[in-house]
C-alpha cells in the first residue's frame, strides 16, 4: 500500500484555479439548512478538505476527460459535485436511494446550470443503464460482494472504479485490479484510504 500526503492548497490550484467550486460550496451550505447533508463543521470548516480528498484519485488517474461517469450514494455531492466541476465528463449519473437527498441534488444540479446530468432516486440494484461507465465513484457506502458485482458490469474495459476506502474482502475473483493509497492531512491525523479498482 502506498501512503501519500494530501496537500490541500495544490490540489484546489491545480484543479479548481478559477473557483468554480465556490458556486457548489454556496448551495451546498444552503441546502444544508433545509437538510442535514453534511455536519455543520465540515460546512464551516472542512469543506476544502474534502474537495481535496474527492479530487485526490484523480492524481493518480491518467485521464482528464470521461464520456460516462456514475457516483454511488452521493448525498451532500461528494465527491460528485468537485469532479464534475472540475473535469470534462460528457454524462453522468448520480445515484442516490433517499427521496429527500435526490431532490436536494436536483435543486443544486439546477442551481449551478450543470447539463448531462442525470439524479437517480434508487439503489444501485435497481438502476438499468444502456451505457458503461468509464469512472465510477463511491464514498460513505460499504462497499459488499454484492455491490461490487453490479459496479463490474457497468465498468467499460480499462475503467477506474475509485472507492474512497479500503475493500474488507478479496475482490480479485472479478477478475478486478485493485490499488489502494493511504494518505494523510497532517502528522497527527489518521491515515484515510482510497482504492483505484479496475478491469
Amino acid at each position: 500500500m502506498e501512503k501519500i500526503q494530501l496537500d490541500i492548497d495544490y490540489i484546489l490550484k491545480k484543479y479548481d484555479p478559477n473557483n468554480k467550486l465556490q458556486a457548489y460550496f454556496d448551495i451546498l451550505k444552503e441546502e444544508n439548512e433545509k437538510l442535514n447533508l453534511v455536519s455543520r463543521e465540515t460546512i464551516k470548516s472542512k469543506l476544502p478538505q474534502l474537495v481535496a480528498e474527492s479530487l485526490l484519485p484523480l492524481e493518480y488517474i491518467e485521464q482528464d476527460s470521461f464520456a460516462n461517469y456514475a457516483d454511488i450514494g452521493s448525498g451532500g455531492g461528494l465527491p460528485s459535485f468537485p469532479i464534475l466541476l472540475t473535469n470534462n465528463i460528457q454524462n453522468s449519473f448520480l445515484i442516490e436511494r433517499i427521496g429527500k437527498k435526490a431532490l436536494s441534488l436536483e435543486r443544486m444540479v439546477a442551481s449551478i446550470k450543470a447539463e448531462n446530468i442525470t439524479v437517480l432516486d434508487r439503489q444501485l440494484e435497481e438502476c438499468k443503464f444502456e451505457t458503461k461507465f468509464d469512472l465510477v465513484t463511491m464514498r460513505l457506502v460499504k462497499l459488499n460482494n454484492r455491490i461490487l458485482t453490479k459496479i463490474s458490469k457497468i465498468l467499460s474495459k480499462n475503467a477506474i472504479f475509485v472507492y474512497y476506502h479500503k475493500p474488507e474482502f478479496q475482490v480479485a475473483d472479478k477478475s478486478l485490479t485493485v490499488v489502494t493509497y493511504s494518505y494523510s492531512i497532517g502528522p497527527n491525523s489518521i491515515d484515510k484510504y482510497f482504492s483505484l479498482i479496475s478491469k
